[in-house]
């Protein structure tokens, strides 16, 4: 972990040796999907760190002798490891480079003289890890509130700000903040935003089902949200626990008749919100609770019942 550090340190100096950066970073990416047990936050951040200094290394330069279709991939790993980053680092400085590393990949391959759908993402979740210049560690409220309302009405209602492969580390910002479970402003918006894309997923499969960007939003989906609510479910906090469950009950509402992870569950979304299971779930009432655990174990039974197979 010390020669890391001591890397990172040196990185900034760097100033060509393309093909070198590299091999440095095809080592060093694994580092950001290790457990913290193994590989403490701080020593991810050097690798971030690294990263800054080094991507524009690989990406800009003559030096590695990549064509053009290498870069794009190269651009797509280095794009797909910050992203996935988001939704698992909790250091402050870490989520920080992070930010700016976004920043750095959005940059690249640009024209025209707009700003691309990536760098729209990457504003909106620089705000939302900002923090406070004023006080130590302490999230920028006012900030990253602003932030969560350009994403979820104005941007909402421009589609095109938003495509599929920038909505990636939105969604996983989004799922992120979605399980903190001490502010509840940071929450409910980070919850609303997932909402939101469940609704623009619904969309573009009722408008265009076979295009490319309808694909490309449903693996959003089922790659990132779905699991997301899989792990909320075993979260200790019961708020947290609620929360995943309204999505949840989203997803199955306006996205069950598209996708087969979701579709056996709308059974259980009843219009009547008496025989509702999501809604009788967190209700205040003890026996309503049980009630929608009696209905989901009845559901579950004749699953079974019907596929045999499911219990192989």
């Amino acid at each position: 972990m010390r020669q890391i550090h001591i890397l990172s340190r040196v990185a900034e100096y760097a100033t060509k040796q393309g093909r070198d950066a590299k091999a440095l970073l095809d080592i060093l990416l694994p580092i950001l999907k290790r457990p913290n047990r193994t590989v403490p936050e701080r020593t991810k951040n050097d690798v971030l760190k690294v990263m800054l200094r080094f991507v524009p290394l690989v990406l800009d330069s003559q030096d590695a002798g990549l064509t053009a279709d290498e870069k794009q991939k190269l651009f797509a790993v280095y794009l797909e490891a910050v992203s996935s980053a988001f939704g698992r680092i909790r250091l402050d400085t870490a989520r920080a480079t992070l930010s700016q590393l976004l920043v750095l990949l959005a940059g690249f391959g640009q024209e025209g003289s707009g700003p691309t759908s990536l760098q729209n993402a990457a504003a909106v979740i620089e705000g939302i890890n900002s923090y406070s210049t004023e006080r130590l560690s302490e999230p920028d409220f006012e900030r990253r509130l602003a932030a969560y309302a350009q994403l979820n009405e104005d941007m909402w209602s421009r589609p095109d700000l938003l495509d599929a492969q920038a909505w990636v580390p939105v969604l996983y910002n989004l799922k992120y903040f979605a399980q903190d479970h001490d502010e509840l402003s940071i929450r409910s918006n980070a919850a609303y935003g997932l909402s939101r894309y469940i609704t623009r997923v619904s969309q573009a499969c009722q408008s265009e089902p076979e295009s490319a960007e309808t694909m490309l939003l449903g693996r959003g989906l089922t790659s990132i949200v779905i699991p997301a609510i899989k792990h909320a479910f075993t979260s200790k906090h019961e708020p947290v626990r609620a929360e995943f469950l309204g999505i949840l009950r989203k997803a199955v509402h306006e996205c069950g008749p598209y996708f087969a992870q979701l579709r056996d569950l709308m059974k259980l979304d009843n219009a009547d919100e008496e025989a509702n299971f999501f809604y009788n779930l967190v209700h205040i009432q003890q026996h309503r609770r049980q009630r929608a655990l009696r209905r989901f174990r009845a559901l579950v039974v004749d699953s079974i019942q019907a596929a045999p197979e499911l219990m192989e």
